[in-house]
């Protein structure tokens, strides 16, 4: 259900803007929520947003999320809507690499992490 209504979309965006030669940055949040035992769509926007504290994100986060997650998260979302480029430790997504930010615990640079997803539903 999540490929299919939110990465194979998102993939194809990426993908043609990347074709235009359109800035474009990609990436897949991983952390696990440990009050809920995996990772789901939205958990992310606590961290992106810097609201931790806020009401009921402890229900879905738990009670210590990491705020070095967040921080990272929250810095290259304002530097995207500031500069228009989330930072140089996320490189661009483009045809040739697909480099993809992966935010977990200790984030990361993939090469493609979600091609069975595009060769699935794309290709």
């Amino acid at each position: 259900m999540t490929d299919t209504l939110f990465r194979a979309p998102n993939l194809a965006v990426a993908d043609a803007r990347a074709a235009h030669e359109r800035p474009t940055w990609f990436y897949e949040f991983r952390w696990r929520s440990p009050a809920l035992g995996l990772a789901f769509h939205c958990l992310d926007l606590p961290f992106a947003f810097d609201l931790l504290d806020a009401e009921g994100v402890a229900a879905v986060a738990g009670d210590e999320p990491p705020r070095a997650l967040a921080d990272g998260l929250h810095r290259a979302w304002v530097a995207f809507v500031t500069d228009q480029d989330p930072g140089a430790d996320w490189p661009r997504y483009t045809p040739e690499g697909r480099a993809t930010k992966i935010w977990d615990a200790e984030p990361r640079i993939a090469e493609d992490p979600v091609r069975r997803v595009r060769e699935l539903w794309l290709d």
